[in-house]
């Protein structure tokens, strides 16, 4: 497991709906209070500041959110292993034929 810091700043950034003006960061934390602590070293890289308390003069940030993190999958191994499937079918295909074509071949 891990976490996320999605972080959304004050209006859309944009004409669009592909999720302007946000951010996601993995983070390294291994239990949600060391990602809690990670997001408010990320959030406001000063602890005493004035952010800490609830103002902070000329800041864009509307909200911080932890998500955790069940898996992560690499979008690549996805790809790799489709691949390989598609190949082992095509395959299997392949061998389908031949021996149809051998068996037609073979009894005349």
């Amino acid at each position: 497991m891990g976490y996320i810091l999605i972080r959304r700043g004050i209006g859309d950034g944009c004409d669009y709906t592909i999720g302007c003006n946000q951010s996601a960061t993995p983070l390294k934390a291994t239990t949600i209070e060391e990602a809690r602590l990670e997001a408010i070293r990320i959030v406001t890289p000063d602890p005493a500041s004035e952010f800490c308390r609830g103002d902070y003069p000329g800041s864009d940030l509307k909200e911080a959110i932890i998500v955790q993190t069940v898996e992560a999958v690499d979008i690549e191994s996805i790809y790799v292993e489709c691949e390989k499937l598609t190949a082992e079918a095509e395959q299997e295909e392949e061998k389908r034929k031949f021996l149809k074509m051998k068996a037609k071949f073979e009894g005349s």
